[in-house]
């Protein structure tokens, strides 16, 4: 749902490139420790670390955290419309002097007529924008290519005899969330630039490319449906599915960023409409929710897919 809600809501701050890739962080912050509190806790034990209620309260404190977060973003988007509001004011009372009132009044007249009579013209616009069919298409299959994985990749260890299997399996879980909040924290460390032409699509392309061919492939079709039987050899489909993981958070927050910047840098051609900064601000919005929507897509499609090669496993 956070991808959905949250992410378009991002887009909102003028330093969106930054604050897409710190709301990813936050999100994968708390799966991380609520994850790392989960297996401390140990709940498949006799004599479990401490009870659910004091695993419930720390879920809670994490969650006033965040709903005081939230807050803290409405106002800081209320300072920010002020400002933006004076500024485009301050433009507007320089440009009228050098052109006439009546005008200047006609042309914003005609300006927003164009725009409330295209608004549903320039939402199908920004939908079937070639611009966006790559990452679009790169966010599905990342989202069905991980998350096929957690069904699948425990067969790879369970083979082990003797105690190697479950702690063959607690490595696997913490590598693949440690993978997942380090992947997601490196779009904050690599500063994001909005290329022109067509080299963030071939990055993206290529990546998942090599990916797959390195990683997935031999993960799924070596190690998951064979097995393995000696906890060393264990660790080579334990550290092919943290990179994996590693790369998809890195991937699919930098989607999330295209599509962002693509939308705010929209060209005025004879196919598209020229609009306003509140207008390009509802575009990156609704491109950002459509590829929430298109990650959430993928998920369920991966894990359903998984779930049904699983069922043949056995």
């Amino acid at each position: 749902m956070s991808l959905v809600l949250f992410y378009p809501r991002a887009t909102a701050f003028s330093s969106n490139t930054k604050a897409i890739p710190s709301l990813a962080n936050g999100t994968a912050m708390a799966n991380f420790l609520l994850a790392i509190v989960a297996m401390i806790q140990n709940p498949g034990g006799s004599n479990p670390n401490f009870s659910l209620s004091t695993y419930f309260t720390t879920v809670a404190f994490v969650f006033v955290i965040s709903v005081m977060g939230f807050i803290g973003t409405i106002v800081l988007l209320v300072e920010q419309k002020k400002k933006n509001k004076n500024s485009e004011e301050l433009k507007l009372l320089l440009s009228k002097q050098y052109s006439s009132v009546a005008a200047e009044e006609t042309s914003m007249n005609s300006a927003s007529h164009r725009i409330s009579a295209s608004s549903s013209t320039s939402s199908r616009f920004v939908v079937c924008d070639p611009r966006f069919r790559i990452p679009y298409l790169i966010q599905f299959l990342w989202n069905f290519a991980v998350f096929f994985l957690p069904g699948v990749v425990p067969y790879a260890v369970k083979s082990i005899p003797g105690n190697g299997s479950p702690l063959a399996l607690s490595y696997l879980t913490i590598s693949q969330l440690l993978s997942h909040t380090i992947g997601t924290a490196l779009t904050s460390i690599i500063s994001f630039q909005h290329q022109k032409g067509d080299n963030d699509d071939y990055r993206l392309t290529m990546g998942f490319g090599l990916a797959i061919a390195l990683f997935w492939v031999p993960l799924v079709f070596r190690f998951c449906i064979w097995g393995t039987t000696y906890f060393l050899v264990s660790l080579i489909p334990i550290a092919m599915n943290a990179i994996l993981c590693g790369c998809y958070s890195y991937t699919s927050t930098r989607c999330f960023q295209i599509v962002a910047s693509r939308a705010r840098n929209t060209p005025a051609t004879e196919s598209t409409i020229t609009v306003d900064q509140q207008q390009k601000q509802e575009q990156q919005e609704y491109v950002t929710r459509i590829m929430g929507v298109v990650h959430q897509l993928g998920a369920m499609i991966g894990s359903a897919f998984g779930f049904w090669m699983v069922t043949k496993l056995k």
